[in-house]
């Protein structure tokens, strides 16, 4: 399940909603090892499953659309979002003056044809040509993440055995499923490159431009911190250079 749909049962999930939080894909690999990220997933046995792991449901989120090259260049500009949720596409409408919208056909994890991309353009440009190039802003803003679960009931149904073979191959699947993510975005991105070059252009950000920009997240951040500790949103994003798990 998304986290998004189980912040209620758990707040402290949350955490995947907080933007610019994770530099890169190792960073989450050692959030995901931190106290942290355990503790948060197995509160979710007082629901009577029991997690298995944090996946992906596509990883980071790209902003399709207008070339941005600086943090407020972004308010007011036009950007499609690949099968996000409707809280996220609010987030980005309030926060940033974004006129974005989700593009049901999910094209990032679709190998892009002809088809698909004057099809991505004239939703994104009704009224405009279709011929019209388009950028792919790869900013790492915002992870998009689930939990694969197991009914406790079920597994109470197992003979210890299959239940511990049950459980290591969806262990594995988690982990799996979040290593072919990465694969599937960086062949998509590969192919805009080497294929429609002409028609789609890759932009590459720095992240530390948008912490730079912080303070528009302010709420957002301090929000997090006062429910879970002072500072916690920033020992989070200074994972990605100290490696330390031992985030409470």
């Amino acid at each position: 399940e998304v986290v998004t749909n189980l912040i209620q049962k758990v707040p402290a999930l949350g955490v995947w909603e907080l933007p610019f939080l994770f530099e890169s894909h190792k960073h989450v690999n050692t959030f995901l090892k931190s106290k942290f990220a355990k503790n948060a997933l197995h509160e979710l046995r007082k629901f009577d499953l029991e997690p298995i792991d944090y996946t992906y449901a596509g990883g980071f989120v790209y902003l399709f659309g207008e070339k941005v090259d600086n943090f407020n260049e972004l308010k007011n500009k036009k950007f499609g979002v690949e099968q996000s949720t409707e809280n996220y596409i609010s987030q980005l409408k309030s926060l940033l003056a974004i006129n974005s919208r989700e593009f049901h056909d999910n094209i990032r994890n679709t190998i892009p044809s002809s088809e698909i991309i004057s099809s991505f353009l004239n939703t994104l440009y009704p009224k405009k040509t279709s011929d019209r190039n388009f950028t792919v802003n790869i900013t790492n803003h915002r992870l998009f993440t689930r939990i694969l679960f197991i009914s406790q009931k079920f597994l109470k149904t197992l003979p210890p055995d299959l239940k511990e073979i049950v459980l290591d191959e969806a262990r594995k699947a988690a982990v799996l499923e979040r290593e072919l993510s990465v694969q599937a975005a960086a062949n998509y991105v590969s192919v805009l490159e080497k294929k429609y070059s002409a028609k789609a252009k890759i932009n590459r950000w720095s992240i530390t431009q948008f912490r730079e920009n912080r303070s528009i997240f302010k709420d957002l951040y301090s929000s997090f911190d006062l429910a879970f500790g002072e500072g916690k949103v920033k020992e989070i994003m200074d994972l990605a250079r100290t490696g330390s798990t031992h985030i409470q």
